[in-house]
């Protein structure tokens, strides 16, 4: 029975702290003139996945690593197919040329990459694993994109 009240007080808290943050977003959007894609990209970006992080550390820290590359192939499958599938059916989903000429091409550069990195297509290891140096790559790859 606590289980059920204290999943349904998180959904409820995520919901409105989904709020909180998109309105905070928008505003600081108009302050400072910023587009609404760098916003949804940065911050809003940064703080939808801050739970994913959160998952993907306890499963790794507590010997479950599956976890953690569950969680972003199921995340992406997610934001991709669930997300803009469902908005679009509320509206159109207006695709900019910036979109089709960086955004999605990145996508799928990294996704070719996570992959490379995965099966040790850089170095000699015959396991395949993300290593703390695969690590630093994909944050620094983070680092350059924002």
């Amino acid at each position: 029975m606590w289980t059920w009240i204290f999943l349904f007080l998180s959904l409820t808290a995520v919901v409105v702290g989904a709020e909180i943050l998109v309105n905070g977003s928008v505003a600081i959007a108009k302050k400072y003139k910023i587009s609404d894609f760098i916003i949804g990209a940065t911050i809003i970006g940064i703080g939808t996945s801050c739970p994913e992080l959160v998952v993907s550390m306890v499963g790794a820290i507590g010997g479950n690593a599956d976890i953690a590359i569950g969680n972003v192939v199921g995340s992406n499958i997610c934001n991709i197919l669930l997300i803009l599938g469902a908005t679009a059916l509320i509206t159109p989903v207006i695709i900019t040329k910036d979109n089709l000429t960086f955004e999605l091409p990145y996508c799928i550069a990294l996704s070719l990459l996570l992959m490379l990195l995965a099966l040790n297509f850089f170095s000699a290891s015959a396991t395949a694993l993300l290593s703390r140096l695969d690590g630093w790559i994909l944050l620094g790859v983070f680092a350059y994109y924002l």
